[in-house]
Parts: structure tokens; C-alpha cells; sequence
């Protein structure tokens, strides 16, 4: 019989001995073993026809297809650490004509505390098991994985295998947390998921088992596979959350700076007090002076987010170039842009977070705070945000953060050019690459985050506007609404918010709060 059994096996000291024992009559058993620290590769090696190999576990379908290699046989005999091959099933096995283009199945009973669960979906299924390993063979699953076998004929034989799968409550705990880790590291980046959808998901799971699949026919076992179906889909779907957050977008938040040390100080503080902090921070500083160098160097000593200055001569405020010289130093794959002269909601990374996807740029909400108000924050030097629906904002509804709200505006693509801002932008790097980033002919500031948009929308990319979340203070500023393409009314409007950044700014402004 030339068929290698492959057995993927790590601390299961409690079923392995039983499941070689099932396989005696084969003349080669490979055991792969993935770092055991019970007694399995003690136990494994007190049979003769065992080959015992040890590897690193890089996922079950990968680690399957590494351990048959060590088989010297072609056609290969997949088997758990947890299953043991019923007489019936061996019999078939040892009597199979072999089709080099076929796949081989079977049943296989599942069993708790040694007695057999006849419903709760774990009844009766049937495996893929028996194949050629030169023709095919796993695909790269972390879990749940199966045999690509493409247009291969698949043969059911008689018999069966019992899965001995779960000894106690906790081995449900320990590893139905397994696959929820694992499904979330596959999944990363690839799906969406939010702690809503984690709860319909295990909500759902626990009725269809516990009903539909008649798992009240099984007792307490029943009830607790229900639960931990429930409990597994729940975990899934909060940990593949959590890993689109942290893991699989990273941001680089990247400020744009020039001659207002003061604001941009306000704007530092702010993103300190993020519930979800950025990887990074660059700030893009098109020409400030060397006390806003000091400012920024200073305040990185006593910062935990890594900032990096990226600085460039001022040549006639070349923001796009600045921007796209920040991005060309950002280490991460997720890019969020404002300004200097605001104080961000403490979810605004959060709420750029939750919505990033790829193909799409986000556009967030935007508040301008009153001339007074902004006075008072400069020369307190304290962030003092006015309460919802204030005077302070213009008495903007849209002003609040609102997830419900939000969520409904995100779920509607866009390719409207109104109230673009670049001041409350966020995208994918790779998607930015796609359209070669901010044209750097603009000079001054305005066009070229339209511009940015037109080329994005014809490669394709829609807009999220994330009203009601997003959300940016902007300090008031005095610059005439004639359009920003006139540089005298550009050196006009900044030579006046260069007022603000004298020495003399608490005289200044004192008698007018």
C-alpha cells in the first residue's frame, strides 16, 4: 500500500497514540511535529513505521504541504493529531485503485468527551483526504484549509474517521481562539468586518446551530457548541477588526506646516490625545523659520509618536511638492493629511481608520472655530474645544461626531468635487502612486487638491465623505475669500496671520478676549 499517512501535530499527547495506532498496518507514518512541549513526540516514537520531522507552523495549509514532503510515498493521507481511522475506512484505503487524477473522500464522525454528537451541524460530514502530492495539494489557509484539486474526479469511500477533536470545555476556549486569531491574520486587509458585524455574525451562528441545526438534541454538549460557534464567529470578526486598525494600516499622518509655530504646537498636542494614535507623524515645512524647527525638535524629545521634519526652501509656498515630499519619506501604507493650524476630534484617526479602503480616498468633516475662540486657544496655549452646536462653530450641525450618522453618509460613492480639502484627506499610498501624486506646478494652495481629485476619480478611485466624523477644528483665519490663485492676496492674507506668531502674541491678543 503506498500511501504515506501525514500527521500535523503539536502537544496532543492525548490522542496521538490512538490515531498512529489506527495507521499500524502502513509501512511509513510522517509525523510533523510544530514545537510540542507535552509528551507527543515521546509518544509517536514508540512506533516502528513513524518518521518523526519537526518545522515551524507557518498556517495548516502550508505546514501540510511541507510535511508531505518528507513522505516517500506520492499519494498522501492527510490525518489530524485528533483522528483515528475506522476498520471499515482502512479497508477501503488498503483496497483503493489509484487514480493519479482523482481525490479521495470520506465521512468523518465528530466526537466530544468520547461520545458522538449526532446533530449541532457536527452529525455527519464528509473530508478530502487522499491524494497525489506531484498532482496537487493544500492552498495556503491559515485555517480551514483544503485541497486544491481542481478538475479532479472525487471519489467517496466507505468508512469512516473519528475526530476526537474537543476532551473539555477548555480545549473549546483554547482552540476556538486559534482559529478566531487565525482567520483574522488571513483575513487582514482582505475583508471588512466592525464590532457590529461581530456581534450579528456570532449572534446568528449561535441560532443557526442551536435551532436549525437541532443542537438542543444534543444536551449540554449541544448548547456548548452553540455557544462556542457563537463565541468563535464573534471573536473572528472583532479580531479581524482590530487587525485592520493596527495591523494591516498603518498610518502616517502628515501635517503641513509654514511659520506658525504657535498653531502647529495646538495641532501636536492634539494628536497626542487621539484614542487611536497614527504610527508616525511628518511634518511638511515648506520654508518655516529655525524657531519652528526648534519647536518641532523639541517637542519630538518628549513625543512617542515618531515625528519626522521634512523641510523644503521656501520658493513660493510649494504645498504639493511639500506633500509629496512628506509621502516620499512615510513609512507606512496609509497616508492622513491636514494642516498646522488645527486641533483634531480625538477619533479622527480612529474614524479615517474604520472607513480606509482600498480604491477609495476619505474626505472628513470640517469645523471652523470662531475668531475668539481661536484668540483665547493661542494665547492660553490649552486646546478648548466649544460644546456641540455652538456658536464658537457656526452652529453646524455637521460639526458633531456622530458614527450613526457617518457610517450612512460612507456608504454612498462619490465623485463630487465639493468641499474637497486637502487639509482632511486620507488614501492608500499605492492608490496615490497610481496618479504620481500632487502635480508640484501649483504654486500657493487650493487647485492642486482638485486637481489631485480629477486624476484620482479618472483612475478610477470614488470618494467616502465622512461627514459627522473626521472631524477638524480649523482656527479662524483673515484671509479674503477673493480666489487664492492671486499672490497679492496670498502675501496679504499670510503677512496678516503672521501677526499671530510675534513674540508679542499674548499683548496682542489679551485685551481683545
Amino acid at each position: 500500500m503506498k500511501i504515506s499517512p501525514v500527521i500535523i501535530a503539536k502537544d496532543a499527547s492525548k490522542t496521538i497514540g490512538q490515531t498512529i495506532e489506527s495507521l499500524k498496518s502502513f509501512d511509513e507514518v510522517i509525523v510533523y511535529d510544530t514545537g510540542s512541549e507535552d509528551e507527543t513526540i515521546e509518544i509517536a516514537s514508540k512506533f516502528k513505521n513513524v518518521k518523526i520531522c519537526k518545522g515551524p507552523f507557518t498556517g495548516f495549509g502550508e505546514s501540510k504541504n511541507k510535511a508531505a514532503l518528507f513522505a516517500k510515498y506520492d499519494w498522501i493521507l492527510s490525518i489530524d493529531a485528533d483522528e483515528v481511522v475506522g476498520p471499515k475506512l482502512l479497508d477501503s484505503i488498503q483496497n483503493l485503485q489509484m487514480d493519479e487524477f482523482a481525490v479521495y473522500r470520506f465521512k468523518r464522525f465528530n466526537y466530544y468527551r468520547n461520545r458522538r454528537i449526532r446533530y449541532s451541524g457536527w452529525g455527519r460530514e464528509y473530508v478530502t483526504r487522499i491524494y497525489n502530492k506531484t498532482k496537487m495539494g493544500f492552498n495556503d489557509k491559515l485555517v480551514h484549509e483544503n485541497i486544491e484539486s481542481g478538475d479532479a474526479k472525487i471519489i467517496t469511500i466507505d468508512g469512516e474517521l473519528r475526530h476526537f477533536s474537543y476532551h473539555s470545555i477548555s480545549d473549546f476556549i483554547r482552540k476556538r481562539d486559534l482559529y478566531a486569531e487565525l482567520f483574522a491574520m488571513e483575513n487582514a486587509g482582505k475583508k471588512k468586518s466592525s464590532p457590529f458585524m461581530a456581534f450579528i455574525k456570532g449572534t446568528f451562528n449561535f441560532l443557526n446551530t442551536f435551532l436549525i441545526k437541532s443542537a438542543f438534541l444534543d444536551g449540554y454538549r449541544g448548547l456548548l457548541i452553540s455557544v462556542s460557534n457563537a463565541n468563535v464567529s464573534f471573536y473572528k470578526y472583532l479580531k479581524l477588526y482590530e487587525a485592520n486598525i493596527h495591523d494591516n494600516k498603518k498610518i502616517s499622518l502628515i501635517i503641513t506646516t509654514y511659520n506658525w509655530k504657535e498653531a502647529l504646537y495646538l495641532t501636536l498636542t492634539s494628536v497626542l490625545n487621539q484614542t487611536i494614535p497614527p504610527n508616525e507623524i511628518i511634518v511638511a515645512d515648506d520654508g518655516s523659520r529655525d524657531d519652528t524647527r526648534e519647536m518641532i525638535e523639541e517637542f519630538a524629545k518628549k513625543c512617542f509618536i515618531p515625528i519626522i521634519h521634512s523641510w523644503q526652501e521656501d520658493n513660493g509656498f510649494r504645498l504639493a511638492r511639500s506633500r509629496n515630499l512628506a509621502i516620499a519619506k512615510s513609512n507606512y501604507n496609509y497616508i492622513v493629511i491636514i494642516d498646522g493650524d488645527l486641533i483634531l476630534h480625538k477619533n479622527f484617526i480612529s474614524d479615517h481608520l474604520k472607513n480606509a479602503e482600498k480604491g477609495f480616498f476619505l474626505q472628513g468633516s470640517r469645523a471652523l472655530l470662531s475668531e475668539k475662540l481661536t484668540k483665547k486657544i493661542l494665547v492660553t496655549k490649552k486646546i478648548i474645544l466649544p460644546p456641540f452646536y455652538s456658536v464658537d462653530l457656526g452652529n453646524r450641525f455637521n460639526s458633531m461626531n456622530i458614527p450613526f450618522f457617518s457610517w450612512l453618509y460612507s456608504l454612498k460613492k462619490s465623485r463630487s468635487h465639493n468641499s474637497i480639502r486637502g487639509c482632511n484627506i486620507s488614501f492608500f499610498k499605492e492608490d496615490l502612486y497610481k496618479v504620481n501624486g500632487f502635480n508640484e506646478d501649483f504654486v500657493g494652495w487650493g487647485r492642486e487638491d482638485s486637481e489631485l481629485v480629477e486624476r484620482l476619480y479618472n483612475y478610477g478611485l470614488y470618494r467616502k465623505y465622512l461627514k459627522f466624523a473626521g472631524i477638524l477644528y480649523h482656527f479662524y483665519h483673515h484671509i479674503s475669500k477673493t480666489s487664492s490663485t492671486n499672490d497679492e492676496i496670498l502675501n496679504r492674507a499670510i503677512a496678516e496671520d503672521l501677526k499671530w506668531c510675534e513674540n508679542g502674541l499674548d499683548k496682542y491678543f489679551m485685551d481683545k478676549i
